[in-house]
Formats: structure tokens, sequence, C-alpha cells
């Protein structure tokens, strides 16, 4: 322990300019940053990029730091005066440590407590998330940038290897764009890969500091950077989305009519249309029924499967469609992708079709009615909303984004007289806000910003729907009550009849 604190005392003495950069570049990020959230006016209209580049600023600062404050007791070559000193690696490891925690880590926490007070919430009920917020931080931020700096001599070589992630980030995100029909990203893999990447990158650390074989530990992150990536673009959809969405055979428990709605060929004016010509937009229309009162199905993902009349079988992937049906809902359409070259072998012969959706059921709790505040609104969860200036609901909530719910108000067709409500019928409006079972995500920010922008029906065209003060508001929470798989069967079609050639806009 003597040997920890003499290195840190050390470090302390040395990098007191880094230290300074690092807190000043935290203090400015405090003082700017409510800004985004309307709680201070501290910057000027001209001036709307400052908050977001005062983020940059902390990054920049613990970069530097962390990087000086490793490369101090370099781990690259065979030349560093350190190791001709009684120093044992596990002390010098555990005082880079404590260094960090006490200048970074210990700041980061205090931080994301004045953000908590600043925007109106209580710190003391928040202790857990904000711990939580730490630890994402060491594995998102302080580990990546550790392992890096264990595996360069000087900050221009750290520069360099950033830039090489930067660089494989942005390759391997232009090849997933530019695969056909690709959609589904899980919470598994994700989970699986950044476990992965966490225990790698903490393997390299302690091996610098062990052996400091430098070699072995850039050979090991290059072959888990290839790994990720090629489980990131070509890794298996169905295994883990039957962890997702687990059960067929359980969906008959969720009360749901599901069946193909032939129709006639559409005109070649159709909404769905894509801009990658090897793919074309397949246009599946459902007739819904059977949702019971207080129930939601939300249909997340659906893959298509097609058999030619020669035989030939194909099968998308697992593609994002993101819709909501209610009690009141009776039919419904998707847009699907399927091959371009596909169709071209298949077209103007019968095929036989279906779909597979990956659905969740929503069970809706009890209703919360109110009005529309001209101050503050109080959100389930913590979370508070305020009219704004364009009619819907800006909202703050510490930590998380808030639970899920259905948001429906009256609106008027006449603008708002001095935040007077109007008594005008302007239809109502209705969103669904936030997510199912909501968890602490990481953010330099612990307070998350969401806007609410209301979906209005019966309105006459002509007219725009204004949202007034005292309009009656609703919020009614749902909860997850089961997600699952169904197979819906199209039966015998003619492909040309639902899918058309991509067009640009």
């Amino acid at each position: 322990m003597k040997q920890i604190l003499h290195i840190f005392a050390k470090d302390v003495r040395r990098l007191w300019p880094e230290i300074l950069i690092s807190l000043a570049t935290l203090s400015a990020f405090v003082w700017i940053f409510p800004s985004e959230w309307g709680v201070r006016s501290v910057v000027l209209p001209q001036f709307r990029w400052l908050p977001g580049a005062t983020v940059f600023l902390v990054i920049f600062g613990w970069l530097l730091m962390i990087t000086r404050d490793i490369h101090g007791e370099t781990l690259v070559g065979e030349r560093q005066f350190w190791i001709t000193r009684p120093y044992r690696w596990p002390l010098l490891l555990g005082a880079k440590a404590l260094f960090l925690f006490v200048f970074l880590l210990f700041p980061f926490f205090l931080v994301q407590l004045i953000l908590l007070h600043i925007a109106g919430f209580p710190a003391l009920p928040s202790l857990p998330g904000v711990a939580w917020n730490m630890l994402f931080l060491v594995a998102i931020a302080v580990v990546p940038m550790a392992a890096i700096a264990t595996m360069t001599s000087n900050f221009g070589r750290m520069l360099l290897g950033i830039l090489f992630v930067i660089l494989y980030i942005g390759l391997v995100a232009y090849i997933d764009s530019r695969l056909p029909t690709s959609g589904f990203a899980d919470d598994y893999m994700g989970t699986l890969t950044s476990l992965v990447l966490l225990g790698v990158l903490i393997t390299v650390i302690v091996l610098q500091y062990a052996q400091r074989r430098t070699g072995l530990s850039r050979l090991l992150t290059a072959g888990m950077a290839l790994i990720i990536g090629l489980l990131t673009l070509f890794g298996p959809e169905n295994l883990p989305m039957r962890l997702s969405y687990p059960s067929q055979a359980g969906s008959a428990a969720v009360s749901v009519d599901i069946a193909f709605k032939p129709e006639a060929k559409k005109s070649e004016d159709h909404p769905f249309v894509f801009d990658d010509k090897r793919e074309i937009a397949l246009n599946v229309p459902l007739k819904i029924g059977g949702i019971q009162s207080r129930t939601a199905i939300r249909e997340d993902y659906a893959k298509v499967e097609i058999t030619s009349a020669s035989g030939e079988r194909w099968v998308s992937h697992w593609q994002s469609i993101h819709s909501d049906w209610g009690p009141a809902t009776t039919q419904a359409s998707l847009g699907l992708k399927i091959s371009n070259a596909f169709y071209e072998r298949a077209k103007g012969k019968p095929v036989t079709a279906s779909i597979t959706l990956a659905m969740t059921a929503l069970e809706a709790g009890k209703t919360a009615y109110t009005t529309m505040p001209s101050g503050k609104l109080a959100l389930a969860g913590g979370g508070t909303c305020s009219l704004s200036e364009w009619g819907g609901l800006s909202c703050l909530a510490p930590l998380r984004p808030p639970a899920l719910m259905l948001a429906v108000v009256q609106a008027s067709q006449s603008k708002c007289f001095q935040g007077e409500p109007r008594d005008d019928e302007g239809g109502y409006g209705e969103t669904w806000v936030g997510m199912p079972n909501p968890s602490v995500e990481f953010g330099l920010t612990p307070i998350w910003r969401s806007y609410i922008n209301f979906q209005f029906r019966a309105l006459d065209e002509n007219h725009r729907a204004y949202i007034c003060a005292g309009a009656p508001l609703s919020f009614t929470p749902y909860s997850v009550v089961w997600k699952g798989q169904r197979k819906v069967p199209i039966g015998v079609i003619n492909l040309q009849d639902y899918a058309y050639r991509n067009t640009r806009y």
C-alpha cells in the first residue's frame, strides 16, 4: 500500500496540469449543458453547438489524463526506467487505478449528483443508478482508453490508435448498411460481444503490466476486433431471436387474430420504397381482430419466407417494423424487403409465402387522468414534462427513459389564448411514450430528455391541432405480458401483385 501511495503522489505532482484541464472541462459541462434541457439560459442562440462541444471537451480531458498517467511508466519497449526500480507491477497498476478513481470517477460521480439537482430531481434515490452509470463509464470509456494507452508509447501514437478504432467502427457500420434486409439488433448478442470486448481489454491491460508483451496484446486486440466485426455483420439471427422472442406455441395465449388479406394489385405509387437496388418492397396486407380491451400488440420484427414454383426457397433476415395494434385495429400493412434477384426469377409465377412475426403483448394498467399544465407535469417513475412551444411535451427523466405509456390529449383547432383552455373540439391526439421495463443507461449526463409528439385523429386535414393548457390529458401505463413469435401463412400469391421496384424520391 505504501508503494501505491508513493506512485500516486508522484503522479499527482507530475500531472497537475492534466488534472486541472479535466476538472475545468467537467465544470464547463456542468455549467453549460443544462441549457439543453431548458433549465438554464446561459447559451446564446447563435451558440447552440456549445453544450455538445463540452461533451467532446470532457472526453478529451479524460483521454489526455488517462494517457499521460499510464505513459508515465510506459509499457512499450524494453528500456523503461521503472523496471530498474523495486516496483511490483500489481502495485503499479493499483496506483494507476487509484489515480483514475480519485481524479476521474469520483468527480464524475459528483457531477452526476449536481446535474440531478439542477434538473430538479432528488439525488439520494438515484444513488444506485449513479453507481451503475460509473460502472458503465469504466466499461465503455476508461478500460478501452487505458488498454490503448498500454499498447502505445506516447500521446501521438495514442491518437493514432484512437483513429484506427474510429475507422474500424466506420468500416463495420458501412458494410452493415450495405448488407440487404438486415435489421435485427438484440440485447443478447450485444451484451455478449460487450462482455467479450471488456474481458479482452482487461486481459490486455493486465498482460502489459505483468509481462509488457505489446505484440501479443496488439494481436489479441486485432483478433477480438475481427471476431466482433464478423459477429456483428454475419452473426446468427435465429438463436438470439428465439431467446428474445422464445415461443411460437405460446402465442395461443395472446388474444389476437392475424390473417393475410388478399388484395388486388396496387398502383406503382406505393409508399414502401427503398434505395438499395438489390431489394424491392413487398407489401403484406393483414386482417387483424380479437385484441382484447386494454391490450396492445407491438410488432417488433418480421421475416418473410417464399418458395417459388420451381422449388427455390428464399428466407429474409429479421427486419424492424415497429407497428402497434390496439383493440380497434382491424387491418394493417407491413412493408418488408425481399431480394430483387429472387423476385426477377420468381415474378409472374405463383409462389407460396409466409411471414413470421416477433411480437410483444402489452397489458394496460390504471389510467391516470389530468389536464395539461401551464408548468411542470409529473410522470410516473419520477420524470417531469412541460408544454413546449411546438405543441408537444418536453420531458426529463432521471437516469433512464420513462416507462412505457400511452398518452392521449384533447386538442383545439384554434390557437391558445394566453394559455387558457379552448372549448372548440380539435380531435384527440395519442402517442406511445417510453419503453417497457426501462433500465439505467449510460450517459455523461444522468438526465434523459425525450419529446412527446401527438398524432391526431378525427381532425379535418385543413385544420391544425393546438394543445393548450387545461386540455384533458391521460397516461395509461403498459407492461409486457408475453413476447414470442407467430407464423402467418400467406398462401399462393403472385409477387407482382404485392412487390414494387425501388424508386428514389
